[in-house]
């Protein structure tokens, strides 16, 4: 608050300054300098209501972003929520074979990587893994020592493709994953550029002080008339 009255003194400190530089175009009028000054005061007030209308973009897509982001958030969590369920449910005993094992600890692998959250590049990349190991999709890594000790998947290094159960399962979640992928690259797009632009506005205000101060006193040469 003091800042605020310590900026209004100098605004009408800087008006009399002005005052006393003009005084000879006050009295006698000066026509001439006085319809330069109306047309700086007019675009100064152009350039303010620019601004304005710049500012009220900028909410707009902030408050886009935020509420897409939101939804982006909520869309993570239900992912994520619904494969440790899943794992829940596909709980492997002792007597199920190692391929049904590796199968199951697939979709916990996921879960765990999705931890690190939806920004994190690990989950991508295992299901870009995924893909090329599992259902062989071409353009995609294979199975290779690198990615086994990157993901810790499979440990069963003799693991074969055809040996994976619940592929079905495994395709949907790819899916959802992929369209979450996309849903985040599009918020990417949305997100508003939030960086203060303290120079510009600054020169703006310094500007538009000097043409309410002219202004003010046009009005005043005006009413000395």
């Amino acid at each position: 608050m003091t800042e605020i009255l310590l900026d209004l003194l100098a605004v009408i400190i800087f008006i009399f300054i002005l005052k006393a530089v003009f005084r000879h175009k006050i009295k006698p009028f000066h026509a001439r300098f006085w319809s330069v000054v109306e047309t700086i005061w007019l675009v100064s007030s152009f350039t303010g209501v620019s601004l304005g209308l710049y500012e009220v973009h900028k909410v707009r897509a902030q408050a886009a972003y935020l509420e897409t982001e939101e939804k982006v958030t909520s869309e993570f969590e239900d992912i994520k929520i619904g494969l440790y369920e899943q794992v829940e449910m596909m709980q492997p005993d002792n007597s199920v074979t190692s391929n049904v094992k590796e199968s199951v600890q697939w979709f916990f692998k996921v879960a765990t990587f999705l931890e690190e959250g939806y920004k994190a590049n690990k989950w991508k990349k295992f299901i870009s893994y995924t893909r090329g190991f599992v259902f062989n999709e071409k353009g995609f890594a294979h199975l290779g020592d690198d990615n086994v000790m990157l993901y810790e998947w499979p440990k069963d290094e003799n693991l074969k493709p055809a040996d994976i159960v619940y592929k079905a399962e495994m395709r949907h979640t790819i899916d959802k994953l992929l369209k979450l992928e996309n849903d985040i690259d599009n918020l990417e797009k949305l997100k508003p550029n939030n960086k203060p632009e303290f120079f510009a506005r600054y020169i703006f205000i310094m500007f538009f002080t000097i043409a309410l101060a002219l202004k003010l006193l046009k009005t005043y040469a005006e009413y000395l008339r």
